[in-house]
């Protein structure tokens, strides 16, 4: 009887009750602090547990103290996300779990990736309000169109060419990336962004909404996206073909420095010089907007496109 008594009291080495032991997981830090540590609060005590029976993805795990039902892990954190966490020990409950760390503030985050789908997928799991985050483009890529929009968080995505010119091309109809409500855009040199390399589209390239955000620095270029008239897509709205659309007073475009949109055109020529059309930048002022609100002549650097009263200058923005 008493050998029986003790194998019941192994078969759970969480606890002494047959049910797994839940637990909560909750990290240090936040936007403007470091995370250092995870604690972890279990339903009931358990004892014996180890750093190794942890496992954390993108931290460096620490050592492990405390007892009972309240234990510490000490982490190092390189990257602001949202890491998944569960723990491989019989007794305690399985499964994933997900806290958001965060890395020493004032850097930026280098997005660990071999490609820009698989840094944006990333984006879309781990993105942290306040975050900054780098994409370096390591080759060129074809991409479906993306809409970089992240629960209401505010953060920067940054893409970079690092040292090379690389190009990211749109691969089906509509705007290559829609810049959402507090997402920040900036394309660093070596960047182009690119428009379907055979047929026409009917949304602009990029598509910056509502407190919304694009930052073309100087060498980035978004070029060849070609524009055709289609009155279903007129009538939804999708009518602006060209290089960027920034909508209402909220959508801000800067352009700082020797970035260049260029090279659109419109199918029909009798629609090259039409606002809805072909054009460099157009900006919408209302749902009845007005034809001389688009612009396509350059900004000296540094000026921010959100007033638009006195854009003057020639090259950069390509005349149609």
């Amino acid at each position: 009887m008493l050998a029986l008594l003790v194998l019941a009291g192994c078969g759970n080495l969480a606890g002494n009750n047959d049910e797994d032991v839940t637990y909560t997981v909750a990290a240090n830090g936040g936007p403007n602090t470091a995370t250092t540590a995870l604690t972890f609060t279990f339903g009931s005590a358990v004892s014996g547990l180890t750093a190794e029976d942890i496992n954390v993805t993108g931290v460096t795990r620490g050592a492990l103290t405390g007892g009972g039902e309240t234990w510490t892990l000490e982490i190092t954190v390189t990257i602001t996300a949202n890491i998944t966490v569960s723990i491989a020990r019989n007794g305690i409950e399985s499964g994933q779990k997900q806290v958001m760390v965060y890395k020493t503030p004032g850097t930026a985050d280098h997005i660990p990736s071999d490609s820009l789908a698989s840094a944006l997928a990333w984006l879309d799991v781990n993105a942290a309000a306040g975050g900054e985050y780098i994409i370096t483009i390591k080759e060129n890529e074809t991409i479906e169109p993306k809409t970089l929009s992240y629960d209401g968080k505010t953060l920067g995505v940054t893409l970079t060419g690092g040292n090379a010119e690389w190009i990211v091309r749109l691969n089906t109809a509509g705007s290559l990336f829609t810049v959402g409500s507090g997402v920040t855009l900036p394309l660093d040199a070596g960047v182009t962004l690119s428009g379907l390399q055979e047929g026409d589209n009917y949304a602009a390239l990029v598509w910056v909404n509502e407190g919304g955000a694009l930052v073309m620095n100087a060498g980035s270029k978004i070029t060849g996206n070609r524009s055709f008239y289609n009155p279903a897509f007129i009538d939804s709205g999708n009518r602006y073909g060209g290089g960027v659309f920034v909508y209402h007073y909220a959508g801000t475009l800067i352009k700082s420095g020797q970035s260049t949109i260029y090279g659109r055109d419109a199918a029909d020529a009798a629609l090259k010089n039409t606002a809805s059309f072909g054009h460099a930048v157009y900006r919408y002022l209302s749902w009845n907007p007005s034809f001389s609100d688009v612009y396509n002549t350059t900004a000296g650097p540094g000026v921010n496109l959100r007033s638009l009263s006195d854009v003057t200058g020639t090259g950069g923005w390509e005349q149609m």
